[in-house]
């Protein structure tokens, strides 16, 4: 399938130290720049759940459960421009538009951000 997806991703590390980023994402038709706000909590839902997994409160099962009871959300169709490209932001940040050929300088951009934040 193609068309929008919206997800989250965390730092994660695994039980030798080596870190990668632990997401999810799923299938958001309709979505637009207005989804960001409309969709907040589904948002934090699935943070909480990956960070959950992450931190071994919940076993991979339970991980895999948890997300799949978190659809996105309906929405009505959006009224914004469509995306041809990737957004990425965190709390308190503008979203930042990238190619997904080349997403270096807005995550450079978006990492750096949060790294100010701590």
């Amino acid at each position: 399938r193609s068309g929008p997806v919206a997800g989250v991703a965390i730092p994660s590390f695994d039980r030798v130290g080596r870190r990668f980023p632990l997401a999810a994402a799923a299938p958001s038709p309709h979505a637009g720049l207005e989804t960001i706000a409309a969709t907040g909590t589904w948002f934090d839902r699935i943070q909480d759940i990956l960070v959950a997994g992450r931190d071994r409160e919940t076993d991979a099962d339970a991980l895999a459960e948890d997300l799949a009871s978190q659809p996105f959300p309906r929405l009505l169709p959006s009224t914004s421009r469509p995306f041809r490209h990737m957004l990425f932001w965190t709390d308190g940040m503008s979203p930042i538009e990238a190619s997904p050929e080349a997403p270096r300088e807005a995550l450079e951009e978006l990492f750096a951000t949060v790294r100010e934040a701590g």
